[in-house]
């Protein structure tokens, strides 16, 4: 049996275009191109970023830093403010950052480019061509360009927590970080949210001093609403929720997703001796943990890294640790569907 578990991070999204052959939305391709991690906070999103004030207040800072400070790294200057508990305005600030993150990846993910057409869709293609039997995808991504991708290919629907794992399908995806059509109810509603349809947002982000959710994941697409309705016996009642995705700290250790698809995820990964991973850095443990508690049944046979970086040695020394001294194909994502090396890839599993 075949089988193939996927590793996606930020560079995959930001490299899936494939010049004179992906379709652009609007023809632009740098208006609506997926951020890293480094451009999250990029001037050209500020009129998405201006929605949310108090995280607004935190970009002058936080480009000052990246101005200013040597080898800087978002996750490491947002863990630093996180670690700032006594100051309360700072955690307010913090506390809008998953809402303008949600904003931005939709709108990324509505208007970037046809997913089919992107390197997401030929990669989709070619993994069917060459029949493999099972694909675990961990995604790391906030957007959504490869669930379109894969649905508009593959007939898969993502409107439950169970299309993403569903044993009859030979594709799972598990999207550890979270996803932008995944939020929370909160526990604790603001009185003048609660049946109220016509409350403002400036409302709803004034009322997010403490944040208490329920445990269970929602999938909605209509991702920008902060309130969901629910039709019961008594009536209809309208929910205030927040986005079921981390922030980007150095370090983080937080799985978003719902238990039964890490458990999932651990079963295939058991089984699994080919691995691909593409425009991530490797730098996530409670990733790498998840992979090393799966255990292994059968010895790994290729580990193949797609990746535009500078620091090889560091994501081979990472990779090695959890997995087996990997092969790199530094031209990029679109590179390594352009060029042949996905066949070649796939031709050795």
């Amino acid at each position: 049996m075949k089988i193939l578990t996927i590793i996606l991070g930020a560079g995959a999204s930001n490299g899936c275009y494939v010049d004179g052959v992906t379709a652009l939305k609007d023809g632009n391709s740098s208006r609506w191109e997926p951020p890293l991690t480094s451009t999250l906070f990029h001037f050209k999103f500020n009129h998405l970023l201006s929605l949310y004030p108090k995280a607004n207040s935190l970009a002058g800072d936080l480009r000052l830093a990246m101005k200013t400070e040597k080898d800087f790294s978002l996750e490491a200057w947002l863990r630093r403010q996180q670690a700032l508990t006594t100051d309360k305005h700072r955690q307010a600030q913090l506390r809008q950052l998953p809402l303008y993150l949600r904003h931005l990846f939709k709108a990324v993910s509505d208007h970037y480019a046809a997913p089919e057409q992107t390197a997401y869709g030929m990669l989709i293609n070619r993994i069917n061509r060459y029949g493999i039997d099972k694909i675990l995808v961990i995604n790391l991504n906030y957007d959504l360009l490869f669930e379109q991708a894969l649905s508009v290919i593959c007939d898969i629907k993502f409107q439950r927590e169970g299309d993403y794992i569903k044993p009859s399908s030979r594709w799972m995806v598990v999207k550890p970080h979270g996803s932008i059509n995944w939020y929370k109810k909160m526990i604790h509603q603001p009185e003048d949210i609660v049946g109220n349809t016509d409350v403002s947002y400036r409302t709803y982000l004034d009322n997010l001093d403490e944040i208490k959710l329920e445990d269970e994941v929602c999938l909605s697409d209509t991702c920008h609403d902060y309130f969901i309705s629910e039709t019961l016996a008594s009536g209809t009642y309208y929910r205030a929720v927040y986005p079921d995705i981390t922030i980007p700290l150095q370090g983080k250790y937080r799985f978003c997703c719902p238990e039964p698809h890490v458990s999932a995820a651990k079963k295939i990964l058991t089984d699994c001796d080919s691995f691909l991973i593409i425009g991530s850095s490797f730098k996530d443990k409670d990733v790498s943990d998840m992979i090393l508690e799966a255990g292994r049944n059968k010895p790994i046979r290729f580990v193949d890294i797609v990746k535009n970086s500078s620091e090889k040695a560091d994501i081979i020394e990472r990779v090695s640790e959890c997995l087996i001294a990997p092969k790199i194909h530094p031209g990029g994502f679109a590179g390594f569907i352009e060029f042949g090396e996905c066949d070649k890839f796939l031709n050795r599993i």
